[in-house]
């Protein structure tokens, strides 16, 4: 071999190799990884490092959708020292680098698989070894707490890195065309991810370690266990079945919630505050970002206009329209305390304009015509009288205004019902999935003019290819999208 690249080409890029005689190998990025458990070496399943931890600077890839989406080939930078951001500073003013600020748990979020494979698995499988009578590093440090679902599965990704390791196993994954060893790859980490999802996240966000310093044993201060909401929130009859374990549970939650004649937003307010892993999943979930993405694309709003984002739970539709030059103050408004709280965070850090205002009745603590425009996300489904709520929004905007209203089909209501039963995704809590008729004629009672109405997310989860496939059959087939996919987006124009 003469040369080696690991990441050549268009993003993500391939690996690929340059031999003596002229012969060039390459192959897919992601193929690449299924050969990880086949020719992984010891030391790097014992090492805690992740992200040069000791470095002034680090970077790598930022997966996460809402970056995948935007045009490709974003990466994650961190800036540990002085002298490190010092540096990035001065790239930031030579116009070498784009740096725009993203939260701690925006920046985990990213990772947080590999985090967990690194500072959890990495520390039992060093004591696996100890308790085999084989050699292992000691750092003097350690998790002072593994739940033992994540301890479970362990047992299982260390059986699969033995099997990887057998000579057999080299031959066969050897002897199959690298097509379709790579996709059978990609399906069964899609599937591994989603069913280890809930227990490589169990326990993260409270992690401490013991460490030792100068022989005398320590508390990591910096990680102190507290209250969570849903603990502070468990007397609220709806809240409480969030907290239960196991599929019944959560199947006993959804028919409670499907069978509610009515709500409160109250009600609706202690559902989110009970969801704890609310940007943890969607975080993984492609459709969660094309709402943003979407309307985006399809929006007329002014750049810097005074933008109310309406139940605008953690934040993140304000922050993608504020990167994006949209936003020249924003008022994230919710029923839920415990989303502004994260909102208002995540958006201080971003450095964007903005008041939090929670609401819990109507009408809205806010003037008439006082807002230039209106992102609605994926709430009008939640509010217990969704005409009287859009009545509202037509009373705070200005004429002339836009809203952007997403809403889930009526189609697809079997569907979340059963992924949040299954545990692939967080309840809904309280609602009810508004027939296309019904809200077509509540927004336009409210004052709107609807001028742009289709359908986005044919295909809302699976390989990229798959994904892609789906974007493909949105733009050729729009009136098919229009009626089947899983999201309709309006943009209304108040009269």
């Amino acid at each position: 071999m003469v040369k080696l690249e690991y990441r050549t080409g268009e993003w993500p890029g391939k690996m690929r190799a340059e031999m003596v005689d002229g012969r060039v190998f390459e192959l897919e990025k992601f193929y690449a990884n299924y050969l990880i458990p086949f020719h992984i070496m010891q030391r790097c399943l014992t090492c805690t490092d992740l992200t040069n931890e000791f470095a002034d600077i680090a970077g790598g890839d930022a997966w996460a959708p809402i970056y995948e989406e935007r045009g490709k080939g974003w990466s994650l930078v961190l800036g540990r020292t002085a002298h490190g951001q010092a540096l990035l500073d001065e790239m930031q003013a030579a116009g070498k680098l784009d740096l725009t600020p993203v939260t701690e748990h925006d920046a985990m979020t990213m990772h947080s698989h590999m985090l967990d494979f690194k500072k959890r698995g990495a520390f039992m499988r060093m004591a696996r070894r100890r308790w085999l009578g084989l050699q292992s590093p000691r750092y003097d440090y350690a998790p002072l707490a593994i739940p033992w679902r994540r301890r479970a599965f362990e047992w299982v990704i260390d059986l699969i890195f033995v099997i990887g390791a057998w000579r057999l196993v080299h031959r066969i994954v050897e002897a199959l065309p690298v097509r379709w060893t790579g996709r059978v790859f990609m399906w069964a980490r899609d599937r591994w991810k989603r069913m280890t999802y809930r227990a490589k996240r169990e326990g993260m966000a409270g992690l401490r370690f013991s460490y030792t310093l100068d022989g005398v044993p320590h508390e990591d201060p910096l990680s102190q266990h507290s209250p969570t909401l849903s603990e502070a929130t468990a007397n609220q009859p709806l809240a409480k079945g969030i907290r239960l374990q196991g599929m019944l549970a959560r199947a006993r939650l959804e028919y409670q919630y499907m069978m509610q004649p009515t709500w409160t937003l109250a009600d609706v307010g202690a559902h989110w505050d009970a969801t704890e892993d609310y940007d943890d999943i969607n975080a993984e979930t492609y459709s969660y970002f094309r709402r943003f993405i979407d309307g985006l694309a399809l929006t007329t709003i002014s750049d810097q206009s005074l933008i109310l984002d309406v139940c605008c739970r953690t934040g993140n539709g304000t922050g993608y329209f504020y990167q994006h030059g949209k936003v020249r103050h924003a008022i994230c408004a919710d029923v839920s305390r415990r989303m502004l709280d994260i909102a208002g965070r995540y958006l201080s850090e971003l450095g964007v304009p903005h008041e939090t205002l929670y609401f819990e009745m109507y009408p809205l603590p806010l003037a008439d015509a006082s807002v230039e425009a209106i992102l609605c996300f994926e709430t009008a489904e939640h509010v217990p009288d969704p005409e009287a709520f859009l009545r509202e929004l037509g009373r705070v905007i200005q004429p002339g205004g836009e809203m952007i209203l997403t809403t889930p089909n009526i189609l697809w209501e079997p569907v979340h019902w059963l992924a949040a039963i299954l545990g692939l995704h967080h309840s809904e809590g309280p609602h009810r999935f508004l027939r296309h008729r019904r809200l077509c004629r509540a927004v336009q009672a409210a004052g709107f003019t609807i001028e742009r109405n289709i359908g986005t997310v044919l295909i809302p989860d699976g390989p990229e290819w798959l994904t892609s496939l789906g974007r493909w059959l949105e733009g050729r087939l729009p009136t098919l999208a229009r009626w089947l996919a899983l999201r309709r987006i309006l943009i209304c124009r108040r009269q």
